[in-house]
C-alpha cells in the first residue's frame, strides 16, 4: 500500500483511552487523516464528541466489534485500522486470519508476535528460553488444558498470580489481570475459580523496585525506532499503572528488550515490560504490542511511535528520525497522580515492610502540577476551553472522593442497626436452637451463597440426621439461573457441586413454613424487612451465630477473583458453628 494524503485515512478506536489522544495527536500532526470512534460509554468521557463514530464494545461485544470492523474495511479501501488495545486487536488479528486479503488493513504486530503480546504465559516461557532474567515463575495452567499445576514444593508468600487475556463462552473479551495471594490455600481458590475461563495461569514472585520499560518500531529484523522510560508514580503507589514517568536511557534495560524481541522474531510495535531495583539487572514482566497510556512522554522526546508506524506501513520506511535518549524529558497523567497520591493512604506493601512516602509524594504531585516542564496530555494552550474543563471535573472527582471516605469513614463507625439488632438477636436465639426443625438459607440471588450453605448442609446432615432440613432462596425475580462457571469450580474444589442448583424466589410459603431464617447480609435483612416483616423475630444472621464482630458474609457475585474462595470458606466455618449451636 503507497502512502498517499488523498487516498488513505487511519481508523483509530477506543478514542477516548490516553493512547489513542496521542496517537490523534501524532498523526493530526503529521496531517495523516484520521477516522476517529468510541464507545458509547466512551464517548461520555470526551470533551468533543464532534465527528466521533459510535463502535459496538470490544470486550462485551466482540463479534458485534468484529462486524463492524469488517464492514468498515468494505466500505473504504483506503482505510488502515491501528487497533488501541488488546481486545481490538484480538478482534482484527482474527478478522486478519479469516481475510488474508486484509491483512495490509491493520497496522500492528504480526500474529506471530500476538503469540507474546497477548500471553503473559508464552511471554514469561520465552524470555526463560532466551536466557531473559524473570521472577521466580510457576505455569500454573496453559489456555486450553484443564491441568491445574500447582507448585509441589513449599514456597514463600505472597506471590502474585496473573492471568492471561481470553475470549470467554458467552463471546465476552476478559482482559487479564493479576492478584496478590497470601497462601497456598488462596493460589488453590483463584486457580479454581480461573479454570472456567480457559486462561493461561502464571505464579511470580514479587519484585520489589520500579517499573522500566523498552519500546521499540521493529520490522524485517530490524530496530527502526527505540524508546526507554523509568515510572516515578505508579498506580497504586507499590506498583501498577504509570501516572508520573521520565525518558531513560538505561541500555540494559534497552539490550535486554532488544534480546528479548530477536529471540521470538518480533515483527510490529513492542513495549517490553520490566522491573528493576536499584543495583539489580531488570527482570521480565511482559510485552504489549498497542500503543501504551505514556505515550505523550514518547512524542515529547521525540519518539513519535504512531507515525513512524503508519509511515513504515505504507511506505516500508519513515522519516521519524531516532532522537537521542540522553535528553531526559518527564511526564504525568494528572487523573493517575491523583490516585497514586490517594493509593499513599489506601493501599500497604504486600511484599515487604515498605512505608508509603506520603509527604514526598505529595510534594511531588504538587510541583507535577505546577511545573510546566514536566508535560501532560491535558495541558493544551489551543484549547483553554477543554483543557479547563478537565481540571475543574477532576476538582470535582476528588471533592466527590473525599465525601464518599468521610461517608464510608462515618458508615464504618456505626453499624447500621438492622445488622446489629439481627446479630444481637442471633446470639439470643443462637442458644436455642435444638427445636429447630426446617431452616431457609437467604441471599439476593440465590446463586451464589445461599445455595452453597444449603448444599454443605446437606453433607452435615448426611453424617448428623437430627440437623434440620434447609432450603435455599433469593430475591432475585429472575428464576432458574444458573450459580456462575467461576464459583461452581471453587465450590467444586471445596466439595460442594452446584452445576445443578436453579435459583428460587422467596415465597411467604416457604416463610411460615421455616422455623429459622438465616441470612447473610445487610441487604438481606431489609428485603426480608420489607416483604415479611413478622419473620424478622426468626431471621439471624449466619456470620454471627459465632461471633458479631463480623456479622456480614457478603456477595463474592461480580467481585474480583478470589473472592469465591474467601466466602465459600468462611460459609464452611460458620455452618459448622451453627452445627454445633444446635447438636450441643
Amino acid at each position: 500500500m503507497t502512502f498517499n494524503n488523498n487516498q488513505l485515512s487511519v481508523l483509530l478506536t477506543n478514542i477516548q483511552e490516553r493512547s489513542a489522544q496521542g496517537a490523534w495527536k501524532s498523526l493530526d500532526k503529521a496531517r495523516i487523516p484520521v477516522i476517529l470512534s468510541t464507545t458509547a460509554k466512551g464517548l461520555l468521557l470526551m470533551d468533543r464528541k464532534e465527528n466521533v463514530e459510535v463502535h459496538p464494545c470490544p470486550d462485551t461485544e466482540f463479534y458485534d466489534f468484529k462486524n463492524w470492523v469488517y464492514s468498515k474495511i468494505n466500505s473504504d479501501n483506503g482505510l488502515l485500522i491501528l487497533p488501541i488495545n488488546e481486545a481490538i486487536m484480538f478482534a482484527c488479528d482474527t478478522l486478519r486470519k479469516a481475510h488474508p486479503e486484509m491483512a495490509n488493513r491493520f497496522i500492528m504486530p504480526s500474529s506471530s508476535s500476538l503469540h507474546y503480546t497477548l500471553s503473559k504465559f508464552n511471554a514469561t516461557k520465552a524470555a526463560i528460553k532466551a536466557n531473559i532474567k524473570t521472577p521466580e515463575t510457576f505455569f500454573i495452567k496453559e489456555s486450553g488444558s484443564d491441568v491445574i499445576n500447582l507448585p509441589s514444593k513449599s514456597l514463600k508468600y505472597p506471590r502474585i498470580l496473573k492471568w492471561d487475556n481470553v475470549l470467554n463462552p458467552e463471546g465476552n473479551y476478559e482482559k487479564g489481570s493479576l492478584r496478590v495471594v497470601a497462601n497456598t490455600i488462596e493460589l488453590e481458590d483463584s486457580a479454581a475459580e480461573l479454570a472456567p475461563s480457559n486462561c493461561s495461569i502464571i505464579l511470580q514472585d514479587m519484585v520489589p523496585g520500579h517499573g522500566v520499560g523498552a519500546f521499540f518500531l521493529r520490522q524485517n529484523g530490524k530496530i527502526l525506532l527505540r524508546f526507554a522510560h523509568r515510572r516515578l508514580h505508579e498506580v497504586p503507589w507499590t506498583g501498577g499503572v504509570s501516572a508520573y514517568c521520565e525518558s531513560s536511557d538505561d541500555q540494559e534495560v534497552l539490550e535486554a528488550g532488544e534480546r528479548m524481541l530477536e529471540a521470538i522474531n518480533y515483527e510490529g510495535l513492542a513495549m517490553v515490560e520490566f522491573r528493576k531495583e536499584n543495583g539489580k539487572s531488570p527482570l521480565f514482566l511482559e510485552i504489549n504490542g498497542r500503543l501504551w497510556g505514556s505515550l505523550g512522554l514518547a512524542l515529547k522526546a521525540g519518539a513519535d511511535f504512531p507515525k513512524a508506524m503508519v509511515e513504515y506501513h505504507c511506505q516500508q520506511k519513515t522519516s521519524v528520525k531516532q532522537p537521542s535518549l540522553k535528553n531526559k524529558v518527564r511526564w504525568h497523567e494528572p487523573g493517575f497522580d491523583m490516585m497514586f497520591l490517594q493509593s499513599l493512604w489506601t493501599e500497604q506493601s504486600k511484599s515487604r515492610n515498605e512505608t508509603a512516602p506520603k509527604l514526598k509524594g505529595l510534594c511531588q504531585v504538587i510541583i507535577n502540577f505546577i511545573n510546566p516542564n514536566i508535560g501532560n496530555d491535558w495541558m493544551r494552550l489551543n484549547e483553554p476551553i477543554h483543557t479547563s474543563k478537565r481540571y475543574l471535573r477532576l476538582v470535582k472527582h476528588q471533592l466527590s472522593y473525599l465525601k464518599r471516605a468521610i461517608i464510608r469513614s462515618l458508615e464504618k463507625e456505626k453499624t447500621s442497626s438492622i445488622v446489629e439488632e439481627t446479630a444481637l438477636r442471633t446470639q439470643i436465639l443462637g442458644k436455642d436452637l435444638h427445636s429447630v426443625q426446617n431452616i431457609l438459607f437467604v441471599c439476593y440471588g440465590n446463586i451464589c451463597r445461599s445455595p452453597y450453605t444449603e448444599l454443605k448442609w446437606e453433607q452435615l446432615r448426611l453424617e448428623n440426621p437430627q440437623l434440620p432440613k434447609s432450603i435455599s432462596v433469593g430475591f432475585h425475580d429472575n428464576v432458574a439461573r444458573t450459580t456462575p462457571a467461576r464459583f461452581q469450580s471453587v465450590a467444586r474444589n471445596l466439595g460442594v457441586e452446584l452445576t445443578n442448583h436453579r435459583s428460587r424466589r422467596i415465597t411467604e410459603e416457604l416463610v411460615e413454613n421455616a422455623d429459622l431464617i438465616i441470612a447473610m447480609d445487610q441487604r438481606n435483612l431489609q428485603d426480608i424487612q420489607r416483604e415479611f416483616p413478622e419473620a424478622m423475630k426468626k431471621t439471624i444472621l449466619l456470620g454471627a451465630i459465632h461471633t458479631s464482630a463480623n456479622p456480614e458474609i457478603l456477595d463474592p457475585y461480580g467481585q474480583k477473583i478470589g473472592t469465591g474462595g474467601q466466602i465459600y470458606r468462611r460459609l464452611d466455618i460458620e455452618l459448622d458453628h451453627l452445627k454445633n449451636s444446635i447438636l450441643q
